[in-house]
């Protein structure tokens, strides 16, 4: 099974889940859909990365970029990953420092 991303609202933010199998060419689907929800007002968008287990360098690069855009507008990007490789990788590469990170969307402010 390939990537799939579904969209959803979490306190009338979005949040973008990702499921299925990943690879660096699906961080340009991502990228999009991030880059659209920049172009609208919102307090935070969230992408869920519990129902993975792995991503590569591209989707960090997508990532930082998102953080920008999105930061220019005044949003948030949060982030629900569990602990595992995927939330290793983000404190081994220092980004848990700029990034909100949470294990689950349950730790969002209601």
């Amino acid at each position: 099974m390939g990537m799939k991303l579904k969209i959803r609202k979490h306190n009338d933010n979005p949040v973008i889940e990702v499921h299925g199998k990943v690879s660096s060419e699906d961080a340009i689907k991502i990228s999009k859909k991030l880059e659209g929800f920049a172009k609208r007002k919102h307090t935070a968008v969230v992408i869920d990365l519990s129902a993975i287990d792995y991503i590569d360098s591209h989707w960090l690069g997508v990532f930082v970029y998102s953080w920008k855009l999105l930061k220019e507008r005044d949003t948030d990007l949060v982030f629900a990953i569990p602990s595992g490789f995927i939330r290793d990788l983000f404190r081994n590469s220092n980004l848990d420092r700029t990034f909100t990170i949470v294990n689950s969307l349950d730790e969002l402010a209601a």
